[in-house]
Formats: structure tokens, C-alpha cells, sequence
């Protein structure tokens, strides 16, 4: 595991697959020289091992400004420039000791402001996702770019928990189907997932049958599943 990660101009975007060991905390440096955006994301491959990122302000050792969220073990933070590291902590909260090769992807970014300011400009212009969507033809295929507006993000977004919750009906002329999604979003500015639910019409109540996982190095988000009746 690096124990330094130096900032440049552009900033940098890194993935590893680390194996977890007996150590407790793993702890990384990060040299922040202008106003930046920084995220991580840790996936455990195994549900047994839990493991969580803490950012630390520079020169303190208790007061984390920033920790990753339960929902997508994800940690995202704005940091002011400065000339001690800032030191991000990985922590181990169980490890299976059954498991014969317990490991853990980690992915982190960190760009100026300034540049993530200036690259969202270009998403101006792009809908929304449609709302409903008519399978017609045995294969159908959706590509277009989508973008979500600030007001549209107030609006989709629960004030309790902050998730955005964006729902796209899908009608099907029977259960046949092999759904095959895929979605990409910037790593630094977008944390989308989807889930797929089908309705139990006697119940008359949404059971979810799959949702993405992270599957490449792009941070494309994969969902694929037989639909259910």
C-alpha cells in the first residue's frame, strides 16, 4: 500500500486491490497544495470483511473531518490547501478469518476545484433520463448521455438521508427479457447506483430482483438480470 500520494496540477485518480491482514489501520498520506475535491471508495469482495476510510485533518489524530458512508462505503470531502498531509485512515471493523484471501478494492480521486468546475460546464444541455420507458422490439437499446439539472437533484433528493431517488418505469409485453444496464458517472461528482424492482401485483408492493455493482476501472455501474413475471 502507497504511504504518500502526491496532488498535481490535474490532480490523480488511483485503484488498487489490497489484501486485509491482521493490522488494524492502514493509513495513507495525501500532500493537498490547492482547494480540491477528494473521494474514496472502498468494496470489500467478501460481506464478512468490513473495512472504513476516515480523513483526517493535518496535525490531528482525532477528529476525522470526513468518513465513509454505510450506504455506498464511500467518502467524499473538500479540503483546503496545506503544508502537513492530510492523512486518511483505513480501518478494519471485522475480518473473516476463514476467508483464505480476504481482499478489498480501493479507489480514490482527488482534482482541484477549480478543474471539476470547469469540466461539469460541458454536461449543460443533456436531459434527464425518461421517466417511462416501452419495451417494443425483442432487442431494445437505450445510449443516449443523460444529465441531472441542480433543481432536478432538489427535487429527486430526500432532505433526511440526501439520496436522490430517480425512478424510470419500464414496461415489458411479457417477462421474457434479459435486462442489461450499464451506466457511467464521473467518480468525483457522481455516486449513482440502480436497483431493479419488479411489482408483486398481488401484494401490490415492489420487490427488488438486482442492482448495479461497480464492475471496471471507468466506474461503470452494471446491472443484469432475467426479468421476473
Amino acid at each position: 500500500m502507497p504511504q504518500r500520494f502526491p496532488i498535481s496540477d490535474e490532480g490523480f485518480e488511483r485503484q488498487y486491490t489490497f489484501l486485509m491482514s491482521n493490522s488494524a489501520k492502514k493509513v495513507i498520506n495525501l500532500i493537498i497544495e490547492e482547494p480540491s475535491l477528494i473521494r474514496v471508495v472502498i468494496k470489500s469482495r467478501n460481506p464478512d470483511n468490513k473495512i472504513h476510510a476516515q480523513l483526517l485533518q493535518p496535525g490531528e489524530d482525532n477528529h476525522p473531518i470526513a468518513k465513509s458512508d454505510s450506504v455506498h462505503n464511500s467518502l467524499v470531502a473538500t479540503v483546503d490547501p496545506s503544508k502537513k498531509p492530510y492523512q486518511l485512515r483505513l480501518i478494519q471493523n471485522e475480518l473473516d478469518e476463514s476467508d483464505p484471501c480476504p481482499v478489498f478494492d480501493f479507489h480514490i480521486a482527488v482534482k482541484p476545484l477549480k478543474n471539476i468546475a470547469e469540466e461539469n460546464l460541458l454536461c449543460v444541455g443533456n436531459k434527464a433520463p425518461p421517466t417511462e420507458f416501452t419495451i417494443t422490439e425483442k432487442v431494445t437499446k437505450l445510449d443516449v448521455p443523460c444529465g441531472f439539472s441542480d433543481e432536478m437533484i432538489m427535487e429527486h433528493t430526500d432532505p433526511k438521508t440526501g439520496i436522490m431517488d430517480y425512478k424510470i418505469n419500464i414496461g415489458l409485453p411479457h417477462s421474457d427479457f434479459f435486462f442489461d444496464v450499464q451506466m457511467k458517472n464521473d467518480f468525483l461528482t457522481g455516486n449513482f447506483k440502480m436497483y431493479l424492482f419488479t411489482l408483486d401485483t398481488e401484494n401490490d408492493f415492489w420487490v427488488k430482483i438486482a442492482q448495479s455493482e461497480l464492475f471496471d476501472e471507468n466506474s461503470y455501474e452494471d446491472v443484469n438480470t432475467d426479468a421476473e413475471a
